[in-house]
């Protein structure tokens, strides 16, 4: 059995991408309080859930998501624990796209496709390492196609693979 789990250095590239924003929107809430109540002693708890938020979010990816081969199954295994699972004979291949959604940064991702053309599952390239992905496809016996220069807003990525 082939079992990945993300790595960790690209867990937390990730989320000092996103901490600034956090700091800046817990300035605001602060500065906003501290204008308008002339009172800072709910920030200590602000702050705290901040942290709690943040780490909660590391240790439920570090610790939970997975990917899996399994004699003929694949499938993964999501931050909370949801596994799904599919049949590797239903394998058609896998696509490499980079799908932005809205004004949200653009994310590249894997789409392992089923022999209808339907997406099983999307592989977010961000949280697993370059190393296990190719052991994945290896052992999956397919070759990503595409590029990640292919960028596709969420409306053209629903229009040509479904739903999910």
């Amino acid at each position: 059995m082939l079992c990945l789990h993300p790595d960790t250095r690209k867990i937390l590239t990730q989320m000092r991408r996103q901490l600034p924003a956090a700091l800046v929107a817990l300035a605001a809430v602060i500065v906003w309080q501290y204008l308008r109540f002339h009172d800072i002693g709910w920030d200590v708890l602000l702050v705290a859930l901040l942290v709690l938020m943040l780490g909660g979010q590391y240790l439920l990816v570090r610790w939970n998501a997975a990917l899996f081969v399994d004699g003929g199954t694949f499938g993964e295994t999501s931050p909370f624990r949801r596994q799904r699972s599919f049949d590797v004979a239903e394998l058609q291949g896998v696509e490499r796209v980079t799908i932005r959604r809205a004004n949200q940064a653009a994310r590249q991702q894997f789409l392992v496709l089923g022999r209808n053309g339907a997406v099983k599952m999307r592989i977010n390239d961000a949280i697993w390492s370059n190393e296990d992905l190719d052991r994945l496809w290896r052992r999956l016996s397919v070759a990503p196609t595409g590029s990640f220069d292919r960028v596709l807003t969420y409306r053209e990525f629903k229009r040509a693979y479904g739903d999910r």
